[in-house]
């Protein structure tokens, strides 16, 4: 995996890196192989985000549908570029709008033959393979969160399947905002108000109220382990709380 809390580097060569992962924008990258065929999906994630960031990942998810709608047999590459280009700056976000728009794949991870860009002729049949990106850079970061940079992107990647009427996502693991998109209230007036909650307590809230976070699993170290796990709670407000207690295996 191939995980960014900035700076940003929306290339599928990208390395994730040693520095200490911030809260704000998390880019979360995964690659597989299967049977010889590779796969890769990226997703965005927001914790305590702004109206400017929901704002701004919306155009981005309103370009990838667009996008998907423009892969059928017989579309050119370069003309597939160019709409999804004139609808970023309808979308007001053609300042932004990162020109890789994606390649093949199949057992090659990148087909260079196979590049979706402005000058690509090549036309798309039904049974190709491609790697989708949807990019956005240099978007100015909320003021509360200025200590992680002065900006942040956004990229949403899947793997997808063009058959003889459209294209089909491979890759189905959620994109929509209340999927991604995360506060944490660590404030401590809030804490005061969950009973029992500790000093390390947080407050994690989903976007997607009817889908609160669960744990349903602990890890387990083996027997004669100290273990440091998480409670996870219903905190009642459409979130959960997670408090960290420690115990002794027998």
């Amino acid at each position: 995996p191939i995980i960014q809390s900035g700076p940003y580097d929306l290339r599928p060569s990208a390395q994730s890196d040693d520095k200490q992962l911030k809260f704000g924008t998390i880019l979360v990258s995964l690659g597989v192989r299967y049977k010889s065929f590779c796969a890769n999906m990226c997703r965005t994630l927001f914790v305590n985000p702004s109206p400017e960031q929901k704002q701004a990942y919306t155009a981005a998810l309103d370009l990838h549908a667009f996008l998907l709608k423009q892969l059928k047999p017989g579309a050119v590459l370069g003309d597939v570029h160019a709409k999804v280009k004139a609808k970023a700056a309808d979308l007001g976000v053609g300042d932004n709008f990162y020109p890789a728009l994606g390649f093949g794949m199949g057992i090659e991870f990148r087909e260079s033959y196979l590049v979706v860009n402005a000058n690509s002729t090549r036309t798309l049949e039904a049974g190709m393979i491609l790697n989708l990106d949807v990019g956005l850079t240099g978007l100015p970061t909320p003021a509360k969160q200025q200590v992680h940079g002065d900006t942040y992107a956004i990229k949403i990647s899947d793997t997808v399947m063009i058959n003889a009427d459209g294209a089909t996502a491979l890759t189905t693991s959620p994109i929509d905002y209340g999927n991604v998109a995360y506060t944490l209230d660590d404030d401590d007036d809030d804490e005061k108000e969950e009973e029992g909650a500790g000093s390390d307590a947080v407050v994690v809230k989903s976007e997607r109220r009817e889908r609160p976070l669960k744990s349903e699993s602990r890890g387990r170290r083996g027997a004669a382990a100290d273990e440091d796990f998480p409670e996870v709670e219903d905190d009642g407000k459409g979130g959960i709380r997670v408090t960290r207690h420690s115990r002794r295996r027998a």
